[in-house]
């Protein structure tokens, strides 16, 4: 069997590449075959819809049980295009966008963390492989879909930051994004708007132009409203309420494994510290590191900051992302199921970790 294998991966190349896609494939076979419970719920509400009973679970019953919009217009359009077959295309949608996300991780790797090749390869590998990861990523649930959308703020932060290429229109993209962010799922889009925010802050501190910066901020949130406004006023029109049921029935469901701080309003939540440091150990050492030596040479920088700044603008905004969602998913909503939760950040911390654990052996 050795000597078999051997030939196979040291002969011709697109064997070995062959054989490695079909181990793939059977790993990833079971988890495209399943639809998580969440997904089914998001079924049974956009089927609701095509009805012509929007915001209904049970008979008669107004109630908004989807946390993510977006998500239900997109089953509803499935359905009314495939009908049964509606479940096939969403899992091969979801696949598509996890491809997607795995490559605009690639790309911000090399781009915006300069990673080498061979590590980029490893950073591929783990996020490919990452069993947490890939289940929640084709499940048929949002989460992935708020990963990308996370990436793609920041991938437009290049064009955002050059004063050639930077117009409305770069203002417009921007805007449009973070609408359906938001759209998407609260906490990815409250991510996305924090990154948002910081391009802007830093743009504003570089380059000290409060009018360009206003008007650059007021088109953003004007084509993020109109993304989110048309939704919201229906919803609010047949409903009465803006907030989700799920989203606050999650913040007090993910107090049953917490450490109360304050009585009715701060809780910690331990899941999200306690599985960084155990099974995902050697990339949150990574981000660590990373994130450590980011900080020191700033200081080392500090000469000239507002150059630093502008090199490292992605670095500093998904190592903010990554520390928010921490922060969130600790003290205001109990992640539950973690790695659902924190695939919206996992793409930015494993980059981080791959960085930190390069630093770390390069001093060997």
């Amino acid at each position: 069997m050795k000597r078999f294998l051997g030939k196979i991966f040291q002969g011709n190349g697109r064997m070995s590449a062959a054989v490695i896609l079909l181990l793939y494939l059977l790993i990833f076979a079971p988890f495209f075959l399943m639809v998580a419970g969440d997904a089914q719920v998001h079924l049974a509400v956009a089927e609701r819809f095509v009805d012509g009973h929007p915001f209904t679970y049970n008979a008669d019953e107004i109630v908004v049980a989807s946390t993510s919009p977006f998500w239900t217009i997109l089953l509803v359009a499935l359905m009314h295009m495939a009908g049964p077959a509606a479940v096939l295309l969403l899992k091969v949608l979801v696949t598509v966008i996890y491809a997607l996300v795995s490559a605009a991780l690639c790309a911000a790797a090399g781009k915006y963390f300069r990673v080498e090749a061979p590590f980029i390869k490893l950073l591929l590998g783990l996020w490919l492989l990452c069993i947490p990861v890939l289940a929640n990523a084709v499940s048929g649930l949002e989460n992935i879909l708020s990963a990308l959308q996370v990436l793609l703020v920041l991938l437009l932060s290049e064009r955002f930051f050059d004063p050639d290429r930077r117009g409305v229109g770069c203002s417009t993209a921007m805007g449009l994004v973070l609408g359906w962010a938001l759209l998407t799922r609260p906490d990815g889009g409250a991510l996305c708007l924090l990154a948002v925010a910081l391009l802007h802050l830093f743009r504003l501190v570089q380059l000290k132009k409060w009018k360009t910066e206003i008007i650059s901020m007021g088109v953003c949130v004007f084509f993020a409203a109109l993304v989110l406004l048309p939704w919201y006023a229906y919803q609010y029109r047949i409903t009465g309420k803006v907030f989700t049921d799920s989203s606050l029935a999650r913040m007090y469901a993910g107090r049953r494994a917490s450490v109360m701080i304050i009585p009715d309003v701060l809780y910690f939540h331990p899941k999200a510290l306690v599985t960084l440091l155990s099974f995902f150990a050697p990339i949150s050492l990574g981000a660590v590191i990373w994130a450590a030596s980011l900080c020191r040479s700033f200081f080392a920088e500090r000469a000239d900051w507002r150059a630093h700044l502008h090199r490292h603008l992605v670095e500093y905004a998904s190592l903010v992302i990554i520390a928010a969602g921490l922060v969130f998913y600790s003290f205001v909503v109990g992640a539950d199921h973690f790695g659902r939760y924190f695939l919206v950040i996992f793409p930015l911390f494993f980059v981080a970790g791959i960085c930190g654990l390069n630093t770390l052996l390069s001093q060997y």
